[in-house]
């Protein structure tokens, strides 16, 4: 960990965001310009039949695997002041000491340096995607799907208004945010991969279509870029239409969104005392001051860096889908960030998980509090009414009820005066049919998980 890093995300956090340096980072970027650049010639050589060695293959593999290549491409920047040109550089020095110098003018012929960033970036998101946050996700359904088995029956007082309503049970109520996350996750498999494009200056493929007007070269650019892994846009400016971008910006916010509101529940549950939380080691300190408190910090953090990421990822989603006329740098500078938005993201998972690891039921304290509010019984004791035709049961309760609250022997007392019996005997009975809400989702969560370990996430990006 750096003292001196500008972010946190580099400083006090570089462990946990260390995966995604591996996609988000400059040297990521250069690598994976690098990895545009030699794909594109793999495919352009032999589609315009100039003739090539048996082993053209192995030599852009051995210049790709070159050691130091990344570092070189940073310190010819100094002198191109121009990050795209530098890689161009570098390459033609590559095939010159590998004994082709007569491929150094087909090294980035006929693109935009547009072309190969558009194309980095997608295959960076891609790869964020794919080996960062899909494992990500599912490990975070996986906590979800044992902590709503294991607490599908446990009883608890919900609130509406933030006052005791009608009971519920723990594995109901995450069940809820487990569904959530879950459809989500499968509508964000559609999303995927985002698109690309390689159609010179303005989109208009000039030089292809100038030098030979007799080849198909959208059908070329459409085979390059899915190649790649990515889909193929066929028609843009001199940047990729990155509407496919946003709507995977818009699913991480909402999937965001979604944790935010149940690291905030979760919150309120412990202040309520609905939860212990285990002490995460023998010294873990809780306050400065207090030596008894252990703190829901875990979801504090996540609350604050899944509200971090929901910021930038909406900014982004409307910031890279604009761009003034065929083309504008302004977005160039943000899309540097993409790494920071999505750091933001994956620390919110992970405290996330971390914090729903802590939680323990305080199953005496659930109970003695469901033997308190009896009154949330008034529910089915008007509908019981109801059924026997009384009077305008629900005023008579509301009269008797309202802003009260009764324990057992006050709510038998108003049985006894309203001369009727009840169909259900307790508060912690009377929790419907969450328990089997519970259940399904888990269930649901379940045969989702299992379907990915007969269908892996294809690993498009190499």
């Amino acid at each position: 960990m750096s003292l001196s890093a500008l972010s946190p995300l580099d400083g006090r956090y570089a462990e946990e965001t260390s995966p995604l340096r591996a996609v988000f980072s400059e040297g990521a970027l250069i690598y994976y310009r690098i990895h545009v650049e030699l794909v594109y010639l793999s495919q352009l050589l032999p589609f315009l039949n100039v003739p090539l060695p048996a082993d053209f293959a192995e030599v852009l593999q051995e210049i790709h695997a070159t050691p130091g290549l990344i570092q070189a491409v940073k310190e010819k920047e100094k002198t191109t002041r121009h990050d795209v040109k530098a890689v161009e550089y570098v390459l033609s020095d590559c095939f010159i000491q590998a004994g082709h110098p007569e491929w150094v003018k087909w090294v980035h012929w006929g693109l935009t340096s547009e072309d190969v960033n558009n194309l980095a970036w997608g295959c960076m998101l891609q790869a964020a995607h794919e080996e960062v946050f899909v494992p990500l996700w599912l490990n975070l359904l996986e906590h979800l799907r044992d902590f709503i088995f294991a607490t599908k029956a446990t009883p608890m007082l919900a609130h509406t208004h933030g006052q005791p309503a009608s009971p519920t049970t723990i594995g109901k109520e995450y069940a809820v945010f487990g569904k959530r996350i879950l459809d989500e996750l499968k509508h964000q498999a559609t999303l995927v991969p985002v698109g690309g494009k390689q159609n010179g200056a303005t989109g208009n493929w000039h030089v292809f279509e100038r030098f030979y007007p007799q080849l198909n070269w959208q059908a070329f650019s459409e085979r390059f870029v899915n190649t790649l892994g990515l889909n193929w846009e066929p028609i843009t400016t001199q940047i990729v239409v990155r509407e496919s971008h946003a709507r995977y910006f818009d699913s991480l916010r909402r999937l965001s969104s979604i944790l935010i509101d149940a690291s905030r529940d979760t919150w309120f549950y412990v202040s309520l005392g609905y939860f212990n939380l285990k002490r995460r080691d023998a010294n873990e300190v809780g306050s400065s001051t207090m030596p008894h408190k252990v703190n829901p910090v875990n979801f504090e953090n996540a609350e604050g860096n899944l509200e971090m990421a929901s910021v930038l990822l909406d900014f982004l989603s409307n910031k890279l889908t604009k761009s003034r006329m065929q083309r504008d740098l302004s977005d160039s500078t943000v899309q540097r960030n993409l790494g920071v938005a999505l750091g933001h993201v994956l620390l919110g998972i992970q405290s996330f998980v971390r914090g729903l690891n802590q939680l323990e039921p305080r199953l005496e304290y659930l109970e003695a509090e469901l033997n308190q509010h009896w009154e949330v019984l008034a529910e089915p004791l008007q509908h019981a009414l109801r059924l026997e035709d009384r009077e305008v049961p629900y005023d008579q309760l509301r009269r008797a009820t309202q802003g009260q609250q009764l324990t057992q022997a006050g709510f038998e007392n108003l049985i006894a005066e309203l001369n009727i019996s009840m169909p259900t005997t307790t508060p912690a009975t009377y929790i419907g049919r969450a328990p089997q809400l519970a259940q399904q989702t888990a269930e649901e969560i379940d045969a989702y998980l299992n379907s990915l370990l007969l269908n892996p996430v294809p690993d498009r990006i190499k």
